[in-house]
């Protein structure tokens, strides 16, 4: 807890000064005007001996001022982690000790024995987790190794399947073409064959009218022969049949130009056919193998989905196996640290400098766990200070802290709650002195910032009706009673918030009166 918040009431002690001082000018300067006869004209006034001097801007400290308490850092409680039989006790009450020093043994074979099995269980549990990632590590990238064949398989898959497409457009588009062609064949065979249809009509007249010329030339050779008909008449007719005959014969030939023409369109028409019927078998087959790639395409996604799902459930398990074996293992390092912290406090050794304030425990006895065995008050000293809730948020700027003065301290640690009961934030502050005794009150200076002000001494001052004033010295040697502004307190100096640049009478001013004519004092002049 933290001492109450005080506050020096130095502005109050100054006018209490200046009070009483300046009613012992009031009574010295009514004896002077009844030795001296007041209102008589004087031999020659050559001016009252007094001392001046010019005021100037000074820099000064803007501190906080409290009293604090002087008293230990902290107190230790030495116990045991664990009960057990004290061994040995090395200390006694009010013994001083040192950082590292040896306070207490316990006996520590059965916690040594437990600290050995601790550690053996901790291996064997870090072999489990070893051996449980290991495991899973490895099913896991063979599935990933899995996956990653059932992708490529895939994607051959879906390449074959990209390729028998295009081959199946290709072989569609060429049965269409082969088509086109066979309506063209079908067309010109129906036309061919009504051509040599209708050329057969021809034959049968040409060949008519070649039995006709025939039939003639025979009748006029039977006559030539008579003698009945000339020859040119059977010259005549057997030019009529050789052209009748010549024309038939002519007729013959491109009949059978056109049947042959036919039969080789009509070979055309049945090899366009047959090549329609392969082409559509091969279509087939094509469709066949792609519903057969479609298949094992399916048969690869389900594959590589049951993979995935089986790597997610792998993840999954090593995650929540592979947490739990960290815990256990966790828990096995926990369990062998705190044997180990137990054997290792089966020794207990100050961790600081102070005195042996009590000693519960004696070798031979058993003592609990916690159970404090030896009390050391630390030797570590510091100030603590209640600092006001005015105050509280300037300590952010504090800069320096004097402690009675010179000694130089550091604010350590600030309470973030006021003390309920003094309603001040207690603050800490280190000091390396070792003159200060535990339990003695200080003056605690805590400066926040540096200002710059006017200060002249607290002497120059009078306090005429709970005024204050001084008397600044004219240019013509007079003076004129002037009332200040009083500021903060700098040793026997007080700060003036209304002078700048003035000459003030600094002694002598027990004398003095307004508009007083004065002289700077010399050595060896009576003042």
């Amino acid at each position: 807890m933290g001492v109450a918040q005080l506050k020096y009431p130095l502005k109050n002690k100054v006018k209490d000064k200046i009070k009483t001082e300046s009613a012992i000018f009031i009574a010295a300067a009514v004896a002077v005007c009844s030795l001296c006869g007041c209102g008589k004209e004087s031999v020659k006034d050559e001016g009252k001996l007094v001392t001046s001097s010019q005021v100037a801007n000074d820099y000064y400290d803007v501190k906080l001022d409290y009293q604090g308490l002087v008293r230990s850092k902290d107190t230790r409680n030495y116990s045991f982690m664990t009960g057990g039989k004290v061994e040995a006790v090395y200390v006694e009450e009010g013994q001083f000790v040192h950082s590292g020093d040896v306070l207490a043994q316990l006996d520590a074979v059965e916690l040594e024995n437990g600290a050995a099995q601790s550690a053996n269980n901790r291996i064997i549990s870090q072999n489990n987790l070893n051996k449980t990632e290991a495991s899973y590590l490895t099913n896991i990238t063979n599935a990933e190794i899995n996956m990653r064949t059932l992708q490529t398989s895939i994607a051959a898959i879906d390449a074959n399947i990209s390729a028998y497409q295009g081959s199946i457009a290709a072989a569609e588009t060429g049965v269409d073409a082969l088509r086109g062609t066979v309506d063209t064949d079908r067309t010109q065979i129906d036309a061919l064959q009504q051509n040599i249809d209708a050329f057969e009509s021809k034959l049968t007249s040409t060949r008519s009218a070649v039995d006709l010329a025939k039939t003639n030339l025979d009748r006029i050779q039977e006559l030539y022969d008579k003698g009945a008909v000339s020859k040119s008449e059977l010259e005549n007719m057997q030019t009529q049949y050789d052209d009748a005959e010549a024309s038939y014969q002519q007729a013959v030939a491109q009949q059978a130009t056109n049947k042959s023409n036919l039969d080789k369109l009509v070979a055309g028409h049945d090899a366009n056919l047959a090549q329609i019927d392969a082409n559509n078998a091969q279509i087939g087959s094509m469709y066949a193998q792609l519903s057969t790639l479609n298949s094992q395409r399916t048969q690869a996604a389900n594959q590589l989905q049951t993979a995935q799902t089986e790597l997610s459930n792998l993840k999954s398990s090593m995650q929540s196996d592979v947490g739990s074996q960290k815990a256990a293992e966790r828990i096995s390092e926990l369990s062998a640290e705190q044997a180990q912290r137990a054997v290792d406090n089966a020794t207990l050794v100050a961790d600081g400098d102070g005195y042996v304030m009590a000693v519960n425990s004696k070798a031979g006895e058993m003592t609990g766990s916690g159970v404090p065995a030896v009390i050391v008050k630390s030797d570590t000293k510091v100030v603590s200070v209640g600092v006001s809730i005015d105050d509280y948020s300037k300590l952010g700027s504090v800069s320096e802290v004097h402690i009675n003065g010179d000694i130089q301290g550091k604010i350590d640690n600030i309470a973030q709650y006021p003390d309920e009961g003094t309603r001040t934030y207690t603050v800490e502050i280190t000091f390396s002195d070792r003159t200060l005794a535990m339990g003695e009150i200080v003056d605690v200076e805590l400066v926040t910032e540096v200002a710059e002000g006017v200060f002249i001494p607290i002497d120059s001052i009078i306090n005429i009706d709970g005024l204050d004033y001084v008397y600044v010295v004219n240019d013509d040697d007079t003076v004129t009673r002037t009332q200040v502004e009083l500021g903060e307190v700098k040793d026997t100096t007080v700060q003036v918030l209304n002078l700048t640049d003035e000459r003030i009478v600094t002694s002598g001013i027990k004398a003095l009166n307004d508009n007083d004519k004065v002289r700077e004092a010399e050595d060896g002049d009576n003042k």
